[in-house]
């Protein structure tokens, strides 16, 4: 992961029109993984909400909305493998970290996972008991 302050020290001396170039870059590659997206989740959900899961991903705007997607279908790969909660909140923890990814952010993964997969309502209550 990059260091902080090296991030700040270059987001100073980048000027608008770089950031523009930034922007336009980070949108093209996150419309780029929406169908990717869709197409994983479609394996992975529950099969009357195959349609609501593609609206989700269709009204992705940000890299960290993407990341939350993306850990939520890493989540819920591992329960449709019949990964135990333990093994997989560890992992995810790992992930998470190394993604850069808030407790906020991770809230919203705990509840898309909870809302789409079959074992979600119970991996979620296993995260917030320990």
């Amino acid at each position: 992961m990059i260091d902080k302050k090296l991030i700040e020290s270059l987001w100073e001396r980048i000027d608008d029109k770089e950031w523009q170039i930034i922007i336009l870059t980070l949108n093209s590659e996150i419309k780029s993984k929406i169908p990717l997206l869709i197409k994983e989740g479609e394996r992975l959900v529950k099969p009357e909400l195959k349609r609501k899961w593609r609206n989700f991903l269709f009204n992705m705007q940000d890299f960290y909305s993407i990341k939350v997607f993306e850990t939520a279908l890493k989540i819920m790969k591992f329960l449709s493998e019949g990964k135990t909660f333990q093994k997989t909140k560890e992992t995810i923890t790992d992930y998470a970290l190394k993604e850069g990814l808030s407790p906020f952010h991770l809230e919203g993964v705990l509840k898309i996972v909870s809302y789409f997969h079959f074992r979600g309502k119970e991996f979620e209550k296993y995260w917030e008991q320990k």
